[in-house]
């Protein structure tokens, strides 16, 4: 992502947490019953970190749940406020704020360009969110349009 560096995914906390208490990813996995290459997905930035997965980190880490959450949501945020300064740094007109709904764990990205979908800056956004939340697996992003921005 352009050389940007952004804070760890917890995938990587994981890791140190691993080495630190000397735990395979072999012996997590069984421990908490996921298969190996799931675990490899955390380790490597590739899955999120539901409230499932995290009561599992807690069974095999004695880390509790909800930091796993809690490292996750800040992840995703910094992804979003990346995603959102790409955006403004290459359509300085457009406005744009995020909300965030607990109870389905979305987030939504609202803007307020009325011709999005035939335009260039689609493409754009488009082709940047691939980069930033689909390579990443984040699936909770939502992009619509709502003419009444509040920034």
């Amino acid at each position: 992502m352009n050389g940007i560096q952004l804070i760890n995914h917890p995938g990587s906390i994981l890791s140190e947490i691993l080495d630190n208490k000397g735990i395979s990813k072999r012996e997590l996995a069984c421990k908490i019953h996921l298969q190996e290459y799931n675990i490899d997905y955390i380790l490597n930035g590739k899955e999120s970190i539901n409230d499932e997965i995290a009561h599992l980190l807690e069974i095999g880490t004695g880390v509790d749940k909800s930091l796993w959450l809690n490292m996750q949501k800040r992840w995703v945020e910094e992804l979003l406020a990346y995603f959102m300064d790409m955006v403004r740094k290459n359509y300085p007109n457009i406005n744009m704020s995020v909300e965030y709904d607990k109870e389905s764990n979305e987030y939504f990205i609202y803007h307020d360009y009325k011709d999005f979908a035939n335009s260039k800056f689609c493409e754009f956004r488009v082709d940047l969110y691939e980069e930033i939340f689909v390579s990443n697996r984040i699936y909770n992003i939502c992009f619509t349009y709502r003419k009444d921005v509040q920034l």
